[in-house]
This record gives structure tokens, C-alpha cells and sequence, in this order.
């Protein structure tokens, strides 16, 4: 037979230890580090994005209320250009500049081009 020293059979107990029972990758105190980090990067980001999304509904609001002035003048100015184009309001536009309504209205029958080819 063969004659196993101490050593040896302490290094083939405690391989056989490691085998059944690894270190965890991440000892107790490492792990609740990085824990404890990546919930402050977390409550960080989630600042961050909370104010992003309230800057940026400020400014949706304001270009909302813009575009709803900007609608409400667009309808005045229609209804202003309606008015003005009303043949009640071209008519009386036009007498004080002297122009008159016709009574006679002449046709041309026989249009000659302005220009004439030569």
C-alpha cells in the first residue's frame, strides 16, 4: 500500500470542501455594496427623468396654448376677409373713387391678337 502524508489528505479534503461549498462571487459585505450602489444610480436616474418629463410638459402646455391663440386669430382674420370681399363692400369701396355701375356692357366679337406675327 501506499503511505499518504497528512498533507496530503488535508489538500484532498479541503478541494473536496471547495468543490461542495464555492465562494459566492460576491462576499456578504461586496454584494450589499453594489446593492446599495445601483439603487443610488437608480434613484438618480429616476430624478434625472422626472425632470426631464416636467421641463418638457411645461413646454408642451405653453406651445399648446400658442397654437390655440394662433387658431382663434387665423378665424378672426377669415371673417375679416370675408367681409371685405362681400360685394356689399367692394361696392362701396368703389364710389368714393368714383367708379360707377354700369349700365351698357360691350362684347368684342372680333378679337384681333395684340401682337401680330409678322
Amino acid at each position: 500500500m501506499q503511505a499518504i502524508s497528512t498533507y496530503q489528505l488535508n489538500s484532498k479534503f479541503s478541494d473536496q470542501d471547495q468543490r461542495k461549498n464555492p465562494k459566492p462571487f460576491f462576499g456578504g459585505k461586496k454584494l450589499l455594496v453594489v446593492i446599495i450602489g445601483l439603487i443610488i444610480c437608480l434613484i438618480g436616474f429616476q430624478l434625472f427623468l422626472s425632470n426631464y418629463l416636467s421641463t418638457k410638459g411645461k413646454e408642451v402646455f405653453e406651445l399648446e396654448s400658442k397654437a390655440q391663440v394662433m387658431e382663434e386669430e387665423n378665424l378672426a382674420l377669415k371673417v375679416e376677409i370675408a367681409k371685405l370681399s362681400s360685394l356689399s363692400q367692394l361696392s362701396a369701396s368703389a364710389q368714393p373713387l368714383g367708379l360707377k355701375k354700369t349700365t351698357a356692357f360691350i362684347y368684342l366679337e372680333n378679337q384681333t391678337p395684340l401682337a401680330l406675327k409678322e
